[in-house]
C-alpha cells in the first residue's frame, strides 16, 4: 500500500502487487505512480493513494480508467470496484509490470464534476440489498439491473446470495486465482461471489463441526447447474490446497459426464438438467475431502422418445455422432442427426437408458467412495450442495413437469421454513423486540400433493394399482377430492386438464399417461431378454440387484477356473505319461506364478501389487447401492407367486424426497436464489418484467426484508465470551451486563444488536466489526510474544558476537595477520590444493589487501559485514562450475576467522589482570560535546563560570570545540559544540549545504558521504555497473528523506545497492560549492591543459592542495572510493575514465549555471582532471600495496630467522643437559657452569631481529594508513625522511634477511 492514511496494510488483507499508475492530469508529474495494491483495495481507495503520492489537488475529483489491448476503449472503473481484480485478468507477463507499450495499465484522470462521483458511490453501495435505503421490488430490480449490465451478476442479502444468468461466461468471476483471494475471508467483505458462499460454508463446517448444505433454488435456465460445477470445484480446491487426490479428480470427472447422459437442449434452456441430484462431500474433521456420494432424482425418461419442437434429446448422443472416427462411424452404423426418427417405446427404450444411467451413477460413486466411508468408527463432516432441476411452466406439462414442480414447492416451504419461520420463533424465544414479518405460505400446497390419503399422488398410486385404472377416472376423483382446495383449480369437462397454484404461478397439466408414466418399470420380458445375453454389460443393467450379481459374477469366475484347472491337468497328465508328476504341485505351481506376475519389486525392493486398491467388492458394493437404493430404476421378472407390486413412480420419487429432506434439515443451510434474466437466452440481457416477476414469486422482497431486521449472528452468553474473551478486560464474566459494556465501549449502534435471554445477537456486519478487533488485538498480543522472543533471540546472539567484533574493530591488524598465516599453510602445499582451498587461496589473498585499505578510514567493522564482503568477493571469483564450491569456500573462512575469535578470547582470558586504578566516568556528552577528563598542571579558568580550575584539579574538555569546565558546570551547558553538525535535532539538513558545516575535527568526513562509501565498499565492488546504472527513484525519495534528517537510523540493507550509488552522486550534485570548489574551476582546467603528462599532474595535485581542509578531506575519501571501485574494474566494469565520466559533473562543476553550452564545452577537460586524480591515485595505491607485500615478506624473513635462533637455543641447551648412555660409573653432578652451551647465542643479534620486527610491522601499518592520501609526491633528489619509509633501504634489508637466512 501507498504511505496515505487511507490506506489499509496489505500484509493484513492479504495478497499485494505494484500497480503502475500513468496520471492524465494538467498539472506536472512523474510518467507514472507505482503503488502497492492489496487485493481488497477499492478504485477510491487506489486514487486516494495515486493523488497524495503524485502530489495532486486533492480538492479535484478523479477517476481511474482501465486499457486493455493498446488502442482499445478506456473504461472507467467504479470506485467500489477492485483493481486488482482486473489485473488478474491480464496477460501473466504484464501483471506485474505493465507499461503503457504492452496495452494493459490503467489511467488516472481529472474529471470536471463532483455529482458523477457521488451518483456511482451511491450505486456502489449496493452490493448487499440490505443496504437499501428502502426495500421495495421497484428498487431491488434497479438495484440488480445496475450490477447486472456491470458484468456483476452476484449481490447479497447478508448471507444470502442472488445470481443472475448473464447466458454467457464471465472469465472475471471464475479466475482459478478468485478461490484463493476468497479463502478465509469473511462474508460479505469482498465484492459478491459464488466462492465466498463456498468459503463461509467449508470455514463453517471446521469451525462449529457441523455438517453443512448448499441450497440452489431457481427456475429452469436460471444458472442452477454452472453454479453447482463452481461450487463443486471451489470446495475441492479449498481441500486440496497444492496438490490433487484422486478423489478430487474423480469429483470433478463426474459433472461433465452426469450432463452428458442426463441434460438436453429445452426451448428455455441448451443445456438443461432434466434430472435433479444432490452431490454430498464428505470431509475429514481436519478438512481433508475423503469423498463424494451423487444422489440423483427422477430422470427425465419420456425425451428419449418424444421431443417438443426446437428441442434436443440428451447431449451423449450428439456426442457419440460428432466424435466418433470414420472407423467408428463404419463400425456402428452412425449417421447424421437429422437422418434419425424417434422410436415408439420399442423395448421400453427409457427404461433401458434409465438403468444406464443408475450403472453409471453406482460407479461414479463407487470411484468417489473412500474405503473408509464403510468404518463406522471414522468420523466425519459434509456439504452437500443441492442442484434440483428448475421450476416448469411448459405449452404442455405432464406427469414430469408434476413431479419437478412438486419438487420446487417443497425446495420453497424449506425455505421458507428456515428463513422466516425458525429465525422469528428464535427471536420470540429470545424476548428481544422484534415485529413479525409476513411471508407466502406454500405448505397447503404440499400438502395438497402429499398429504394422506386423498393426495394427488395417493390417488395416483391408488389408480395405478387398479386393474382398469385410467386417466380420466384419475382426473375425475382428483376434482371431486380437491374442488374446494385453493390451490387446486378444475379445468371444463371438455378439457382433459387441471390447474394447480404454485407458488410460481398456476400451471395447466394434461392428464395422458399420468398412470403409464407412473408405472413405468423394465418389462419382464425385456429383463429376461438382457439377463440371458453374453455380454456380462447388459447383465449389470438388467440386476434387480448388484450384489447378488456381484456374487454370482464371482462365483461364475471360480467354476471356470477350476474348469480351466482341470482341462490343464488332463493336459498335463497326457504330456507325463512317462514321468509322474503331483497334480497337487502343478497346480500350485501355476498359482505361484500368477501371483508373481501380479506383484513386482519397487525401487526399494518391496513387493509392489498391481491389482488396484480400489477394486469393487461385496462390501463396498453393498455400501454404495445401500446408499442410493431408493432412487434406482425398478427391475423385476415374472413370479407367479408374487404379491406386492414394485413400487411407482411417484412414490419412489416421494421417498428419494424424504430422505433427501432428513438429510438436508441435520445440516446448517446457505441458500443460493438463481434469477433468470431474459427468456430468449441473450447474452447479457436483463428482462425487466420477467426479473420482477421471478423476485415476487421467490418472495425475495420479504428474504431482504427479513435479512434486513434479522440478527444473522447468534451466540449463547457463553460462546461469545469464549469466542472474544480477549476483547473483555481482565476478571470479567459472561453475563449480560458485561457484553453491553463491551458494545458500548466499541460504539456499536443499539439498532445492530441485542441482548436476549440466553443469546447475543447481532447484524453481520457488527459481528465483522467485533472480528476485526478480536484479530487485532490476537495481532497485537502476538506481536507483543515475538517482541519478546525474538528481544532474547537477538541478546543471546548480541552477546556470542559482541566480543567478535570488538575483536575485528580494535584490531584490524590482527584480521590481517590472520589471514596471512592461513594463506602462508596454503601456500606451503600449493601443489596438492583441493578446488575449493584454490578458491579460497586467491579469494583470500584479494580480500587481505581488501583489509588493507580499509584499515586506513578505521572502520566499524562487524562480524556479518566482514563475512558478507568475503562472501562478495568469492562469488566474484567463482565460475559457473564453482558456484557450488561457494558456500564451502565461505564456511571455510568462516571457521579460520572463528578460531582465531576464540584464541584471541582465550588469550585474553589466560592473562593476568592488573589491578589499575578504577578511572572517574565521564558524564553523557551533552549537546553533542565530546569530553575527556585529564588533569590541570597550570591554572586554567573554567569557561562556564568563570571561576578557576586550581592545580592537580579535575577538568573537562571537549576534544572538538575544546572548551574546559569544571565537573559540576555540565549541567550548565546550554550550547551546541561549535565545530560539529548537530544531527540530533530535527530537520537538521545532511543535503545541499556546504561540506564545512557537516564536518568537524571528530568528524573530518561528513556523516552520509561516510555511510554511503562504506555500506558501498562492503556490499557493491563487484557488482557491475555499479556507478552506471540507475536505481529506483521511489526507493531514492524514501532513502533521501531518511538521510536528510537522521543518517544513523537508516538502515541501507533494505535498499538496492544502485539507490545507494545514486544517492551518493545526488549529494555531490546538490552541494552548493562542489567538492572541486567554483573559485578552482578554472586552474583545474589550465591544469589539464599542459602539454607533459608529469606537469598535469603536478599541477592539478597543486590545485588540490588549495582546497579548503573539509573539502579536501572530503574529495581524498571520495577518490581513495574510487581507487578502490576502479581496482575491480575486471569485476565492476567501471574503469578510472568511466568513473571520471561519472563523477567529473557532480565535483567539477561550471560556476556560470546561466550558460549550459559553457559547462558543456568544458565536459572533457573537467573528465580529464577527475580522471587524473583516480589514475594517479590507483597508482600510488598499487605501489603503496607492493610496498606492503615486500615488507610482509621481509617480517616473514625475520620471523623465521628469529625462530631458527630461539630453536638452536634450546636444542643446544638440551644436549647439554642430557646424561650419556655409555655403562659408565655414576659421576657426580658437573659444576653449573658447564650446563652453559658452549656456543651462546648472540643476544645482540636477537634484540636487533626483534626491533626489526617491529620496525617492519610499524611501516606497515603507517603505509596502509596512507593509502589514501591526495598529497602531491616529492621529487626523488629531495625526499623527505618522513615519507620514506626508514634510514636504510628495503632492498638492503632484504638482501641482509637474507644473509642470516644462509
Amino acid at each position: 500500500m501507498s504511505t496515505t492514511d487511507g490506506a489499509r496494510s496489505f500484509e493484513q488483507d492479504g495478497e499485494a502487487r505494484v500497480v503502475q499508475i500513468y496520471p492524465r492530469v494538467s498539472q506536472d508529474t512523474a510518467a507514472y505512480c507505482p503503488l502497492q495494491v492489496s487485493s481488497h483495495d477499492t478504485a477510491r481507495v487506489v486514487i486516494h493513494n495515486a493523488v497524495v503520492t503524485l502530489g495532486l489537488d486533492s480538492s479535484r475529483t478523479y477517476s481511474l480508467l482501465e486499457v486493455r489491448e493498446g488502442g482499445g476503449e478506456e473504461r472507467p472503473l467504479d470506485v467500489g470496484e477492485c483493481p486488482l481484480e482486473r489485473v488478474l485478468l491480464w496477460p501473466a507477463e504484464v501483471q506485474k509490470w505493465h507499461p503503457q507499450v504492452k496495452g494493459y495499465y490503467f489511467i488516472l484522470q481529472q474529471r470536471a464534476d463532483k455529482g458523477g462521483n457521488q451518483a456511482e458511490t451511491s450505486k456502489e453501495e449496493y452490493d448487499d440489498l440490505c443496504n437499501l435505503p428502502s426495500v421495495t421490488e421497484q428498487s431491488v430490480v434497479e438495484a440488480l439491473r445496475q450490477r447486472f449490465y456491470k458484468h456483476k451478476i452476484y449481490t447479497y442479502a447478508s448471507n444470502i446470495l442472488f445470481a443472475i444468468n448473464p447466458n454467457k461466461f464471465l472469465p472475471v468471476y471464475y479466475n482459478p486465482k478468485y478461490v484463493k483471494m476468497y479463502e478465509n475471508q469473511p462474508l460479505g467483505k469482498l465484492s459478491p461471489h459464488i466462492f465466498a458462499i463456498a468459503d463461509a460454508a467449508f470455514r463453517a463446517m471446521l469451525n462449529r463441526q457441523a455438517n453443512q448444505c448448499i441450497v440452489i433454488s431457481g427456475e429452469s435456465s436460471s444458472g442452477k447447474t454452472e453454479s453447482s460445477s463452481y461450487l463443486i470445484h471451489c470446495l475441492t480446491a479449498l481441500s486440496q490446497k497444492n496438490y490433487s487426490s484422486r478423489v478430487q479428480r474423480t469429483i470433478l470427472g463426474a459433472g461433465p459426464v452426469l450432463e452428458a447422459f442426463g441434460n438436453a437442449r429445452t426451448t428455455d434452456n441448451n443445456n438443461s438438467s432434466r434430472f435433479g441430484k444432490f452431490i454430498q462431500l464428505n470431509y475429514l474433521e481436519s478438512g481433508v475431502i475423503r469423498g463424494a456420494v451423487i444422489d440423483k432424482y427422477l430422470l427425465e425418461k419420456s425425451r428419449l422418445v418424444s421431443r417438443d419442437k426446437n428441442e434436443r434429446n440428451y447431449h451423449v448422443f450428439y456426442y457419440l455422432l460428432m466424435g466418433a472416427s470414420k472407423d467408428e462411424q463404419q463400425e456402428f452404423h452412425l449417421l447424421k442427426p437429422q437422418d434419425y426418427l424417434y422410436l415408439k417405446q420399442v423395448f421400453n427404450v427409457f427404461s433401458l437408458y434409465s438403468a444406464l444411467f443408475d450403472w453409471i451413477v453406482l460407479h461414479i460413486n463407487h470411484g468417489m467412495m473412500n474405503r473408509r466411508d464403510i468404518e463406522d468408527s471414522v468420523p466425519c463432516l459434509s456439504i452437500g450442495v443441492l442442484d434440483m432441476f428448475g421450476f416448469e411452466n411448459l405449452h404442455t406439462n405432464s406427469f414430469e413437469q408434476l413431479c419437478i414442480n412438486y419438487t420446487n414447492e417443497m425446495l420453497q416451504c424449506y425455505i421458507n421454513h428456515n428463513i422466516f419461520t425458525l429465525e422469528q420463533e428464535g427471536y420470540v424465544s429470545e424476548g428481544i423486540a422484534w415485529e413479525n414479518i409476513e411471508f407466502t405460505d406454500n405448505s397447503g400446497c404440499v400438502q395438497l400433493f402429499s398429504a394422506k390419503p386423498f393426495g394427488l399422488f395417493h390417488l395416483l398410486d391408488d389408480e395405478s394399482n387398479l386393474p382398469q385404472g385410467a386417466d380420466e377416472t384419475l382426473l375425475d376423483r382428483l376434482k371431486q377430492q380437491h374442488r374446494d382446495n385453493p390451490f387446486f383449480v378444475s379445468s371444463p369437462k371438455t378439457e382433459p386438464t387441471f390447474v394447480i397454484k404454485h407458488f410460481a404461478g398456476g400451471v395447466k397439466y394434461h392428464i395422458k399417461d399420468f398412470l403409464k408414466k407412473n408405472s413405468e418399470h423394465m418389462r419382464p420380458e425385456v429383463i429376461s431378454l438382457l439377463r440371458s445375453s453374453e455380454r456380462s454389460f447388459l447383465h449389470h443393467l438388467a440386476a434387480s440387484s448388484p450384489q447378488a450379481l456381484f456374487r454370482w459374477g464371482v462365483l461364475r469366475a471360480t467354476i471356470r477356473i477350476l474348469a480351466m484347472f482341470k482341462h490343464l491337468g488332463r493336459q498335463r497328465a497326457e504330456l507325463s505319461k512317462t514321468v509322474h508328476v503331483p497334480l497337487f504341485f502343478c497346480f500350485w505351481t501355476s498359482v505361484l506364478h500368477c501371483l508373481c506376475l501380479l506383484c513386482r519389486k519397487s525401487k526399494t525392493g518391496r513387493q509392489k501389487q498391481l491389482i488396484p486398491t480400489n477394486l469393487m467388492n461385496l462390501h463396498s458394493l453393498q455400501h454404495i447401492v445401500g446408499l442410493t437404493a431408493h432412487s434406482r430404476t425398478t427391475k423385476s421378472i415374472f413370479h407367479p407367486h408374487r404379491t406386492t407390486k414394485p413400487l411407482t413412480v411417484s412414490t419412489q420419487f416421494q421417498v428419494s424426497l424424504g430422505k433427501l429432506n432428513q438429510t438436508i434439515e441435520k445440516a446448517e443451510p446457505f441458500f443460493i436464489f438463481c434469477i433468470r434474466s431474459n427468456a430468449e437466452k441473450k447474452e447479457l440481457h436483463f428482462d425487466e418484467e420477467l426479473v420482477q416477476k421471478q423476485i415476487k414469486y421467490m418472495g425475495i422482497l420479504q428474504i431482504v426484508q427479513m435479512q434486513k431486521s434479522g440478527y444473522s449472528a447468534k451466540y449463547t452468553f457463553e460462546d461469545f465470551f469464549a469466542k472474544f474473551h480477549i476483547l473483555f478486560p481482565r476478571g470479567a464474566a459472561a453475563n449480560p451486563e458485561q457484553i453491553t459494556e463491551l458494545f458500548e465501549r466499541m460504539a456499536l449502534d443499539k439498532s445492530t444488536y441485542q441482548i436476549g435471554k440466553t443469546k447475543v445477537l447481532l447484524k453481520q456486519r457488527e459481528r465483522r466489526q467485533l472480528q476485526d478487533a478480536h484479530n487485532k488485538e490476537v495481532i497485537r498480543h502476538i506481536i507483543i510474544l515475538q517482541r519478546w522472543f525474538r528481544a532474547c533471540l537477538v541478546r543471546l546472539h548480541f552477546l556470542q558476537k559482541k566480543d567478535a567484533s570488538l575483536l575485528i574493530q580494535v584490531c584490524p591488524v590482527s584480521s590481517w595477520l590472520l589471514l596471512q598465516h592461513s594463506v602462508n599453510d596454503l601456500r606451503t602445499r600449493m601443489k596438492d590444493l583441493s578446488p575449493t582451498e584454490s578458491i579460497f587461496l586467491t579469494a583470500t589473498m584479494q580480500f587481505r589487501d581488501t583489509i588493507k585499505g580499509m584499515y586506513s578510514v578505521q572502520p566499524k567493522i562487524a562480524y556479518k559485514d566482514l563475512m558478507k564482503g568475503y562472501h562478495n568477493k568469492v562469488n566474484s571469483l567463482a565460475g559457473p562450475k564453482e558456484k557450488p564450491e561457494v558456500s564451502l569456500v565461505v564456511n571455510l573462512f568462516q571457521s579460520v576467522l572463528d578460531g582465531f575469535i576464540r584464541r584471541e578470547k582465550k588469550r585474553g582470558e589466560s592473562e593476568p589482570t592488573k589491578k589499575r586504578r578504577k578511572k572517574d566516568k565521564c558524564p553523557d556528552n551533552p549537546l553533542d560535546h565530546l569530553f575527556s577528563t585529564y588533569l590541570v598542571n597550570i591554572m586554567q579558568s573554567c569557561d562556564l563560570c568563570g571561576s578557576y580550575i586550581w592545580g592537580m584539579e579535575k577538568a573537562y574538555m571537549c576534544s572538538a570545540c575544546k572548551l574546559i569546565c569544571h565537573k559540576k558546570c555540565l549541567s550548565k551547558i546550554i550550547t551546541n559544540c561549535s565545530t560539529r553538525c548537530d544531527d540530533s535535532l530535527p530537520g537538521s539538513l545532511h543535503f545541499g549545504v556546504e561540506v564545512c558545516v557537516l564536518t568537524s575535527k571528530a568528524n573530518p568526513i561528513p556523516k552520509v558521504v561516510e555511510l554511503l562509501l562504506m555500506h558501498v565498499e562492503i556490499n557493491g565492488l563487484y557488482t557491475e555497473g555499479i556507478y552506471r546504472k540507475s536505481g529506483s527513484a521511489c526507493r531514492a525519495r524514501e532513502l533521501h528523506q531518511i538521510l536528510e534528517t537522521d543518517p544513523e537510523c537508516a538502515n541501507l540493507e533494505n535498499y538496492p545497492i544502485h539507490t545507494i550509488t545514486g544517492l551518493l552522486k545526488r549529494w555531490l550534485r546538490e552541494l552548493p560549492d562542489p567538492l572541486m570548489t567554483f573559485s578552482l574551476y578554472s586552474d583545474f582546467l589550465h591544469a589539464v591543459e599542459l602539454p607533459e603528462k608529469s606537469d598535469r599532474i603536478r599541477a592539478v595535485y597543486q590545485k588540490v592542495d588549495e582546497l579548503p581542509p573539509a573539502n579536501y578531506n572530503t574529495l581524498e575519501r571520495l577518490i581513495f572510493h574510487l581507487v578502490r571501485v576502479a581496482k575491480e574494474e575486471e569485476h565492476n566494469k567501471m574503469s578510472s575514465s568511466s568513473l571520471a565520466i561519472v563523477f567529473a559533473p557532480c565535483i567539477l562543476r561550471s560556476p556560470d549555471s546561466d550558460d549550459p553550452f559553457l559547462g558543456m564545452r568544458d565536459v572533457s577537460k573537467t573528465t580529464r582532471c577527475v580522471e587524473i586524480l583516480i589514475s594517479e591515485q590507483l597508482r600510488r595505491y598499487n605501489e603503496k600495496m607492493q610496498n606492503i607485500q615486500e615488507l610482509e615478506y621481509a617480517e616473514a624473513l625475520a620471523v623465521n630467522q628469529l625462530k631458527l635462533k630461539r630453536q638452536n637455543t634450546v636444542r643446544a641447551q638440551r644436549k647439554v643437559a642430557t646424561p650419556s648412555s655409555t655403562p659408565h660409573p655414576p659421576v657426580v653432578e658437573q659444576p653449573s657452569e658447564l650446563n652453559v652451551p658452549q656456543r651462546l647465542p648472540d643476544e645482540t643479534d636477537e634484540r636487533t631481529l626483534i626491533e626489526r620486527i617491529k620496525s617492519i610491522k610499524q611501516e606497515k601499518v603507517d603505509l596502509a594508513c596512507r593509502l589514501p592520501d591526495l598529497e602531491q609526491e616529492h621529487s626523488d633528489d629531495n625526499l623527505d625522511s618522513s615519507s620514506s619509509m626508514s634510514t636504510e633501504s628495503l632492498e638492503d634489508r632484504l638482501d641482509s634477511l637474507d644473509s642470516e637466512g644462509q
